[in-house]
């Protein structure tokens, strides 16, 4: 009996799990139906927007929106972001955002994700200064890098790419290049460690240069339109996305004309003296005047018949064509810039035309592309996020280097302003502040650590320095460092990026630090960041000292061994050599059969010997140096281990002055 009721359960169980079949297929051909659908009306949609029928696109995207709104074509663009081009295209930019935040939200709900919409979003607050506090652009943005797909979205990725490529480095470009189509998460992290080192505010989440590019990329298409390239614009928006408006610039818009071609071409030249007086970039108007092209220097304006050592002028080729042209050209820029000064004096002290247009033509050429290898890699050191606008607020820094604890390694960064470089107000009272931000990096700029102060100022010493520190416990390796320091009041900054290599300190093996130059050492019972061992060692800026005042210099010393008693004793011995101004001249033209290479000279030595009660010890040392004469100077510290017999040593380098 048993066995005849299981048999119908069986049975039933088979059947409904059948039906349950039927049901699955039954919602999956409704849902495949609704997407077939709404991908037919979408093209109805496409063609609207193409005839500028905006009211009826924006109809019809309202009623998709309605029966999906996590509809995605193929490419992953969602009707959202269909439904906010409509608006953008009829002036309508914050109706736009709003949609677009909205469809954001809503596809994020279900783990969904839009290139198409973030891209839009983000290119959309960076043209119209809209700001919002539901989303973090930075953070849509950086996600973006990392979702863009150059094979589902390659129209996408085209724009992008030709328009970002110029802030990647050549190894990191040609890493895009060598794979086609280029794959994630390559792309993804080669851009974000691009924008990431441009960050002018390091300590916050908001990278203000990301929202720059986009707002940038967007003047330049309007400004130097160039419609056959997919990011819309030519060399020049390339240099104002990176640079930003020029301090000066020099139009020649109609070139001038020769029998074979343009004898000048049309050309722009562009200034950038408020970063540096020695920037300053020449485009071309070669394949049309209205699209320029970057090239080395002007030597590259001259018509390509009339750059090399004849041209022809009434149907003969003469020498003075060339020459009158560069004359001509070098003229009209002397005023701009000194270089172009000389070059006209050069040519000057040419015996005569041929010897002159023949040096002109053999060496400017060369100094075009020396410049301009200079100046491309003069950029790269910038963080291009600064506000190159406000001027530049000198400061001096300095890392030192420390045993920290659990195998990490102690990390200060000292920074120090000049009080002239300081703008102070004094009613109702004197005051002035510095506020100071850095990021730590790792090599893939990924933040590792970051801090910002403000610290304000109400007195003043006439000749003093602000000094200030910021300390960190960093795993050895190296690290990417972007710091900003600004004086609000004068409306003065520094933006710097510098890399950093953090030492490794072992545990049991006799180490010891770097050898610091440092402006004083106290003793104190004071607890500050300037504070160690009961000693207020104050940073010097620079290696460079006036011999008027002692030279003092600070180290540590760890893992010594300790007696009997548990006292550590250990040897100090310093070497202070004068360095020669370099080889002989005759070494120098010569080589071996020059005189020797001249040894340094011994000007000072002395050994002190020291007690102390821990493994680990704290060492200052000072010495008068006004009896030496001015220049080049090493310092060796020996540091010898009495109970285990083991020794250790640094150096250090400076500049004795008066």
């Amino acid at each position: 009996m048993s066995g005849f009721i299981q048999k119908p359960c069986l049975v039933f169980r088979l059947f409904l799990f059948v039906l349950l079949l039927g049901g699955l297929s039954f919602q999956q051909t409704v849902a495949s139906s609704t997407e077939s659908s709404i991908a037919t009306q979408l093209v109805r949609v496409k063609e609207a927007v193409k005839e500028k029928e905006y009211a009826q696109a924006k109809e019809f995207l309202t009623e998709l929106i309605q029966q999906d709104s996590t509809f995605q074509e193929d490419s992953g663009r969602s009707l959202w972001d269909w439904l906010a081009t409509v608006y953008e295209k009829e002036q309508k930019a914050d109706t736009a955002a709003q949609i677009l935040i909205e469809g954001y939200f809503v596809l994020k709900n279900k783990d969904k994700n839009d290139p198409y919409l973030n891209y839009h979003l983000v290119r959309l607050f960076a043209e119209n200064n809209f700001t919002q506090a539901q989303v973090n652009i930075t953070e849509i943005f950086y996600d973006w890098l990392k979702s863009i797909s150059p094979e589902r979205q390659p129209d996408l990725w085209e724009q992008f790419f030709d328009q970002a490529k110029i802030l990647l480095f050549e190894d990191e470009l040609q890493n895009i290049l060598k794979e086609k189509p280029p794959r994630q998460p390559e792309i993804g992290n080669l851009f974000y460690k691009a924008f990431r080192r441009q960050d002018p505010t390091p300590a916050t989440l908001d990278n203000e240069y990301v929202l720059q590019f986009f707002k940038r990329a967007a003047i330049a298409r309007q400004k130097f339109s160039d419609p056959l390239l997919p990011k819309g614009y030519d060399d020049r928006g390339d240099i104002f996305i990176l640079l930003g408006p020029t301090s000066r610039m020099y139009i020649s818009r109609s070139g001038t004309r020769g029998t074979g071609g343009y004898a000048l071409y049309p050309f722009e030249m562009w200034f950038y003296k408020h970063i540096h007086p020695d920037i300053y970039w020449t485009f071309v108007g070669r394949g049309g005047k209205n699209f320029y092209r970057l090239v080395s220097g002007p030597e590259e304006v001259l018509g390509i018949f009339y750059r090399g050592r004849t041209a022809f002028y009434g149907g003969r080729r003469t020498v003075l064509i060339p020459l009158w042209l560069r004359y001509d050209l070098y003229t009209s820029l002397a005023p701009l810039h000194r270089e172009f000064r000389e070059r006209i004096r050069l040519m000057d002290e040419q015996i005569d035309p041929l010897e002159a247009n023949e040096y002109a033509r053999t060496h400017f050429k060369d100094l075009d592309e020396m410049h301009f290898r200079w100046m491309k890699n003069y950029i790269r050191r910038l963080v291009l996020g600064t506000d190159f606008g406000m001027d530049t607020l000198t400061v001096f820094y300095n890392w030192m280097h420390f045993k920290g604890e659990s195998g990490k390694t102690l990390v200060e960064f000292n920074y120090y302003v000049p009080n002239d470089e300081i703008q102070y107000v004094f009613e109702p009272e004197f005051y002035s502040e510095i506020k100071s931000q850095i990021g730590i990096f790792d090599p893939d700029y990924r933040l590792v650590e970051a801090d910002s102060t403000t610290i304000p100022i109400s007195h003043q010493k006439v000749g003093d320095t602000f000094i200030s520190k910021f300390t960190f416990l960093l795993d050895p390796g190296t690290y990417q460092v972007i710091f900003r320091v600004e004086n609000p009041l004068g409306e003065r900054l520094h933006v710097q990026r510098v890399p950093l290599r953090v030492p490794w300190y072992p545990d049991t093996m006799l180490t010891m630090s770097e050898v610091f130059l440092v402006g004083d050492v106290l003793p104190t019972r004071e607890e500050n960041v300037f504070v160690k061992d009961t000693l207020m060692i104050i940073p010097q800026p620079i290696n460079e000292h006036d011999k008027t005042v002692p030279l003092k210099i600070y180290f540590e010393v760890y893992n010594l061994g300790r007696d009997a008693d548990g006292k550590a004793h250990f040897d100090v011995s310093y070497n202070l050599f004068r360095l020669g101004k370099g080889k002989n001249i005759f070494k120098k033209l010569f080589g071996w059969l020059g005189s020797k290479e001249k040894k340094p000279d011994l000007v000072l030595s002395e050994t002190h010997h020291e007690i102390r009660s821990q493994s680990n010890a704290h060492v200052a040392w000072e010495k008068p140096v006004d009896n030496l004469k001015d220049g080049k100077y090493l310092l060796t510290v020996k540091v010898t281990d009495l109970v285990n017999e083991t020794h250790t040593g640094k150096e250090l380098q400076f500049l004795l002055i008066q």
